[in-house]
This record gives structure tokens, sequence and C-alpha cells, in this order.
């Protein structure tokens, strides 16, 4: 792929498309967050200093109607919506502010991502999901390049868009106990040709490697059976690259592999699959959920670990280390044999990682993140600092954005941090945000805003990049 990292910003649309399939249950999420990829997010720890950003001001200010924004290639798309008409994508130079080209959009249509050569929209609904539709346009001119109904975006590889073939697809009724045949279809992003066609069959699996600071890029693409072939294909071309058979004879509720997931380097989670089991049938009472993780190459369980909570998901969090989250707070476990290396209470959100640390949040009574933010060591979970007042954006785009607004008041100021030197330079400040605010990077370039507004910023340079 070539231009900034394919994300998007929603800033509060009524009705947000839904995000890409994936597999295993994902935390909760505060309200308008679309995306429960985890992104890479640090922060400033309270009492360290606070540096001015050398940046010259807002570049672009729009102040009604956004509901979403992405940044790619050094442009600015922005859907609106204007009074009672329908609403539009706008493309701008990030830069000058100029409006490079402008459409109308047709009814439900939300942004997906945009790289240099192409916007990617998406319409969906889980009442009717074969009537869903993907449709890209190209990212100079606007014009509409292609559009496939039954489609679903599930990512992008190369100069290829992944989609989730939906054209047969049952309004959704909650958990699947088996999961019914699928189809993964590989889209030439420029003509809409499909390139390569995977069949999942019925009670099969699927599971894929993203990178955390870009959700739509796919790095892998696996699929398990009901009797433990354990299948990884080339997203590029849709090959099987390697055949892994566990000793598992029960369906899995979900999968990941060990050296696809995660926050930093796997370290000893390579080589290995973590695979969960829930039984979410209502008339069970005693509902049983579990976290198996297996050797790959000799397909033998090397520990179970029974979870108090279906969202519970074993993931890779810090260098060498599986985690699970719960109401309750965070653990980590050693690959080898489960061990519980750590645990830290309260803290039930991990926002991000830089260089090994993990940066940990915490749910509020209403649902979203407080102003109370811990780094731990990802290895040991020593505390490194504790971090009051200021609160991670998750950023799209790969970069540190906080944020702080003093009780009472609506002036917010938004910072990149430098994670190896804990310093926040202040890049850019919104005057009457009544919200929580939400970023996306890329190329430089830093949009922020709420609901209905929204400003660029040059993103500062600081000495982690």
């Amino acid at each position: 792929m070539t231009g900034s990292e394919p994300v998007v910003i929603d800033l509060g649309a009524a009705e947000p498309w839904a995000p890409p399939d994936t597999l295993r249950p994902r935390r909760r999420a505060s309200a308008g967050t679309r995306l429960a990829a985890l992104l890479l997010v640090a922060t400033l720890a309270a009492g360290l200093p606070v540096a001015d950003a050398a940046v010259s001001g807002p570049l672009l200010h729009i102040g009604a109607g956004v509901s979403d924004a992405t940044l790619g290639d050094g442009r600015l798309f922005v859907t609106r919506s204007l009074g009672a008409g329908g609403h539009r994508l706008d493309a701008y130079d990030a830069a000058g502010g100029a409006v490079l080209w402008s459409t109308e959009l047709d009814d439900g249509q939300q942004l997906a991502f945009a790289d240099a050569g192409v916007v990617v929209l998406s319409e969906y609904s889980a009442n009717d999901p074969a009537l869903a539709t993907v449709t890209v346009r190209d990212a100079r001119t606007g014009a509409e390049l292609w559009r496939r109904g039954g489609a679903r975006v599930v990512g992008m590889v190369g100069g290829r868009i992944l989609t989730s073939d939906l054209s047969k697809a049952e309004p959704e009724q909650g958990a699947e106990r088996v999961p019914p045949e699928s189809r993964v279809l590989a889209v030439d992003a420029r003509t809409g040709a499909v390139a390569w066609t995977l069949v999942v069959p019925a009670g099969s699996n699927s599971s894929y490697g993203r990178d955390p600071r870009n959700p739509y890029g796919v790095s892998s693409l696996a699929v398990m059976d009901p009797d433990g072939t354990l299948r990884v294909y080339d997203p590029a071309d849709g090959a099987v690259e390697r055949t892994y058979r566990i000793e598992r004879s029960s369906s899995s509720a979900h999968f990941v592999l060990g050296d696809d997931d995660g926050l930093s380097a796997p370290g000893a989670r390579a080589g290995q699959v973590a695979v969960g089991f829930r039984d979410l049938h209502p008339a069970h009472r005693d509902r049983q959920a579990s976290e198996d993780v297996y050797d790959l190459a000799t397909g033998r369980l090397l520990w179970h670990l029974d979870v108090s909570e279906p969202s519970a998901v074993l993931t890779g969090c810090a260098p060498g280390r599986w985690c699970t989250t719960d109401s309750h707070g965070l653990a980590a476990y050693d690959p080898a044999t489960g061990e519980q290396v750590w645990r830290v209470e309260a803290y039930d959100l991990i926002f991000g990682d830089a260089g090994g640390d993990l940066v940990l949040g915490r749910l509020g009574e209403e649902g979203r993140p407080l102003p109370d933010l811990l780094v731990v060591d990802g290895r040991t979970g020593t505390p490194r600092h504790r971090l009051d007042g200021w609160r991670a954006i998750r950023a799209p785009g790969g970069r540190g954005v906080v944020w702080r607004r003093d009780e009472g008041q609506r002036a917010t100021v938004v910072g990149l941090l430098d994670p190896a030197s804990g310093r926040i330079a202040v890049f850019g400040r919104g005057d009457s945000w009544a919200g929580e605010p939400r970023c996306v990077t890329g190329g430089g370039f830093v949009a922020c805003g709420v609901v209905g507004d929204l400003t660029v910023w040059r993103l500062p340079v600081t000495a982690g990049g």
C-alpha cells in the first residue's frame, strides 16, 4: 500500500457503518468508537514537562456537519450532512485547506478508509446484510470506479481490497453457535475485478492478522476447521502458505495466531495459537468460557485458561506475553506455561504500547474512559507512571495523541506524546468541544474534532518520530 494508513475518525454519525469482520469478541468501547482493533497510543506521566509545539496554528477548520474523516496521501476526506438534504463527501488539500472535489453520497454510505489511490465507502445494515454495498472512488478526482453489492469491507493488502460476500447472508440474530459458510473475495482496488476467492466452510472460523496502527491493513489470513486443521493463507494471492493440525475436536468460537496479534514483537508467542470456546446459549445458566493455547509445530495443548467473562479474550499485548482484560482488570500470562505473571486491578483498557510499556485506562460508570491512565512494564507489570488529567485518544495512524480538559469547561488541549522523553508537544486547542474528541493521524497531519466540528493541524516533530 502507498500513502498514509487507511483509517477513519468517527465523529458521531447517528448510524455508523459496521467495523471490519472479526471472528473473536471485542472489548466494549466508548460511544462513537467504530474500530475494535488495538491501536498504538501513549501518554504523558503526571508532573513531566509539556513542550509547546513548533506549529503555525490550524491548517483547516470545518465548523458544521462533519460526521467522518480520514487522511490519505496528504488529502483529508470528510463526510458532511448539511440541513435536511443528503450528505456528501468532500476532499481537501490537508496542507492548504483547498477543496479538491466534492460529491453527493447515497443514503447510508459511510467512509471506510482511503489511501493514495482510492476512497472506500461502505453501506451495511444488520437487518438485511445482503443489501450491504462497497463503493470505491478515485482519491484524486472523486469519480466512482466501481461498486459491489452484497459485500462488506474486511481490509486491504497491496492493491487489493478484501471483502466478505454477504449476498446470501441472513439478518443478524445474536451469537452464531455454528458459523455458516462464508466467502472472502479479493478485489482489485482500481477495477473491481475479483483476483481470488476463498470459501470458508460452515463451522470453520477465520482470523486476520492486522497492524494495530493500521486496522485495515491485513498481514495474514487463517482458517480453522472444527477438526483442528489450521490453514494460513497469503492474503496477497489467496495461496495456502502453511497447514497445521492441533489436537482439538470441538468447534471454536475464535482463535488468534501468536505471531499475528498484538502491539509488540511476539517473542515466545510466535508458533502458538490461542483458541477460545464460548457457550452463549441463553438456556444454559452456567455458561462456560475458556481459552486454550497450542503449539503449532506439535499440535499439542500447552495450557488451558478458564475465564470469568466472555469478553476476556487472549490477545498478544506485550513482548512475549498473552493478556486478557475483564471488567476487573488486566492479566498477563507466560506463553510457555500459562502462569499468570502479573495483574493490574481496575484498569480494563489497553490503549497501546510504547517500547514494551503498556498504556492502560479504565472505564467510568457511563462507559467512557476516565482521565486516569497508568503506564506499566509489559513484561513485569511494574507501574512506571500514574497519569492524571490526560486521556489517551484512539487515534488511527499510530501516533500518541492525548487530550485534557478542566472539569466543567469546554476548552480542550490536544498534544502529541514523545514516548522516549515523556514530553507532550501541544499542537492544538478546541475552544468549544463539548464531547470526547476523536483524532486521526497520517502523512504528517492530525485531524481532531467532535460531532460536527473538525480541525486539521500539522503534526509536531518529536524525538519519538
